[in-house]
């Protein structure tokens, strides 16, 4: 695959197994025009590989994103709330390091799978300028190129983008029309050559016709498929810690870390064809709470 021209080169990083067989889905590839640290060409049938470090969330994300892009879809959307990563949500400032991380990745990917990019710049847009302004700070020289930086208040889309990155959009911080912009960007997407959009962490809430906040999401998000999920606070006690995974065409994942063995890592609890209800949740891992307590090897002071 030719690459765009910026003189870099992407090394697919090695997958690891964790039991099953291997499947390879085509590779990413090696191109002239993405980034170091980018994103593995293969995946692993059965269980997925929790992600224990932010590295991992961002690599899974890119591979499951790219998998997603092949089949067509050009709307995605991207959670990723992982203790590691804690800085990427959507809550005061989020022009972090590991927001931008995150953007680089998906940066990356659509160097690959996308050739307009070359001809344009990927707007990535933030909900404010504080954010955009904390963001420049992380701002690669390398990838100055490639993207362009603009908040949601103040800028909007230019005829030079060739795709979208909405990072952690939220209408929940004293800011409630921030949505109109949001949905200016999600349709004005479609005019002429459809532009991919990658809704990154949205906490967006619906109005109703009196302004007020409803506790659902608004109904364009339907038109995005997710690619990516993880929440590693899924379920959280004293004991243990519930985490849920998914990545683009496979199975919903629930895994468990017991409290006081954090070090062994999480471990597989069940898979879903769904995404699994929070009541299924906390039924899958509460009695193994329980249970766990009436174990003399846990620790007294977890039953105390």
């Amino acid at each position: 695959r030719r690459g765009c021209g910026c003189g870099m080169r992407m090394v697919a990083s090695p997958p690891r197994r964790t039991g099953g067989k291997e499947v390879k889905v085509g590779r990413i590839g090696r191109s002239e025009g993405v980034p170091k640290g980018g994103v593995a060409g293969r995946v692993w049938s059965g269980s997925t590989r929790h992600p224990e470090t932010w590295e991992e969330v961002v690599e899974q994300a890119c591979q499951a994103s790219a998998v997603a892009m092949r089949k067509g879809v050009t709307r995605i959307l991207v959670e990723a709330h992982h203790e590691a990563g804690g800085a990427v949500r959507p809550q005061g400032v989020l022009g972090s390091a590991e927001s931008m991380q995150m953007v680089y990745g998906l940066v990356a990917l659509l160097l690959v799978e996308r050739a307009q990019t070359k001809e344009g710049t990927v707007a990535v847009l933030f909900n404010n300028d504080a954010d955009v302004q904390a963001a420049r700070k992380f701002l690669r020289p390398d990838m100055q190129r490639f993207i362009r930086l603009d908040s949601l208040q103040t800028g909007g889309l230019q005829p030079e983008d060739s795709a979208i990155i909405l990072v952690c959009s939220s209408n929940t911080g004293g800011n409630p029309f921030l949505i109109e912009a949001v949905q200016v960007i999600h349709y004005d997407g479609w005019r002429e050559v459809p532009r991919p959009i990658f809704m990154v962490n949205p906490k967006l809430v619906a109005l109703t016709s009196y302004s007020l906040q409803e506790k659902r999401r608004p109904t364009f998000l339907v038109d995005y498929t997710q690619a990516y999920f993880v929440n590693t606070r899924i379920f959280s006690n004293r004991v243990l810690n519930g985490s849920l995974l998914y990545r683009y065409s496979r199975k919903w994942e629930l895994y468990m870390k017991y409290s006081h063995m954090s070090h062994l890592g999480h471990r597989l609890v069940s898979q879903y064809d769904g995404r699994p209800s929070r009541e299924k949740i906390t039924g899958e891992l509460m009695w193994r709470s329980d249970a766990a307590l009436r174990k003399q090897w846990m620790r007294e002071d977890l039953v105390a």
